[in-house]
């Protein structure tokens, strides 16, 4: 699993990436589905829209953007090798 904060993380396989909440007792490994999408783009939108859906304050909404863009700008710099992430064989 890919761990993008102390609240998110990403798993995938051949047919999708899994996003993850990250909480103690939801299951054996401390994490609760959160949705399946078709690439590690789509998966890291969606974490950003559940993460700003209940924000109140315009202020504490715009640093938190910030916050997750940095984190996903250090995920895209790691390569798939280095994620664990197989890549899929053409043909």
């Amino acid at each position: 699993m890919i761990k993008i904060n102390k609240d998110w993380g990403l798993e995938s396989d051949e047919i999708c990436v899994t996003l993850f909440k990250l909480r103690k007792g939801k299951d054996k490994k401390g994490r609760q589905v959160a949705g399946y999408y078709p690439n590690f783009k789509a998966a890291l939108i969606a974490m950003v829209d559940k993460e700003i859906q209940n924000l109140e304050s315009l202020e504490y909404m715009c640093r938190k953007l910030d916050s997750l863009k940095s984190q996903i700008s250090k995920i895209q710099a790691l390569s798939p090798k280095s994620t664990g992430v197989k890549k899929k064989k053409k043909g």
